[in-house]
């Protein structure tokens, strides 16, 4: 950790450290677990290229229903509310402390408390088997994606059999849409064992510190 990072708050559960910490001088925030940095203000521009993603390939243009595991710093979710044909996002974040942060310090409370805004706190993959909804988009953006797992009940979200419930939650033109920090031959098979179109998408920028990073985002349809 740098010398003009500064920890804001920090949790210890599960088994592992969440912390937020902020950049002195600007007004960038990073989310950390275990020390390793998943989501920051910073790379603001690759969480809305990950909602544009999603919303980009869904061929409905109005009613929209989106599914996003993972709340982060609320990037996401914000893009997606902007969306003019939008009727519902639910985001199943797996630590509460993330929307009380975000209240807080990130001051995203209109996101949330918009109407058509759900939100609920607990693990994604339960929420998804244990609710017969179907959406037209669903985004995961959990850890760093499925080759840099940070929590090992992520791992399970990735896995073959949740990949066959996500596909049974879509809706005929529905897209899945998988946020990673590299692409993996291994889990591209995975995704094509599934769905019947599979394609990866590579978005490279210049951030708001300087630094040249890389999103990949996994595209499915069944």
């Amino acid at each position: 950790m740098t010398d003009n990072r500064r920890v804001v708050d920090h949790v210890t559960y599960r088994g592992g450290d969440l912390t937020l910490q902020s950049l002195e001088g600007t007004d960038h925030f990073e989310l950390l677990y275990n020390g390793s940095v998943f989501r920051s203000t910073y790379d603001h521009a690759l969480s809305v290229a990950f909602a544009d993603t999603i919303l980009g390939l869904v061929k409905s243009a109005r009613a929209i229903d989106i599914l996003l595991g993972g709340l982060g710093l609320g990037d996401t979710l914000q893009q997606i509310l902007g969306f003019e044909g939008l009727r519902k996002v639910t985001v199943i974040e797996p630590d509460e402390i993330v929307p009380k942060w975000g209240r807080k310090h990130l001051k995203i409370d209109a996101s949330l408390d918009d109407a058509r805004t759900e939100l609920v706190v607990g693990n994604f993959m339960q929420y998804v088997e244990a609710a017969p909804t179907s959406y037209h988009g669903i985004g995961i953006d959990l850890d760093l994606g499925p080759t840099q797992i940070l929590r090992e009940e992520t791992r399970r979200v990735y896995s073959m059999s949740s990949l066959t419930s996500l596909a049974s939650r879509l809706r005929s033109d529905g897209v899945l849409v998988i946020r990673s920090t590299e692409d993996d031959r291994a889990y591209r098979r995975a995704l094509d064992e599934v769905f019947s179109e599979v394609g990866v998408r590579e978005i490279e920028h210049i951030n708001s510190i300087g630094n040249s990073v890389t999103g990949v985002f996994y595209v499915a349809r069944m």
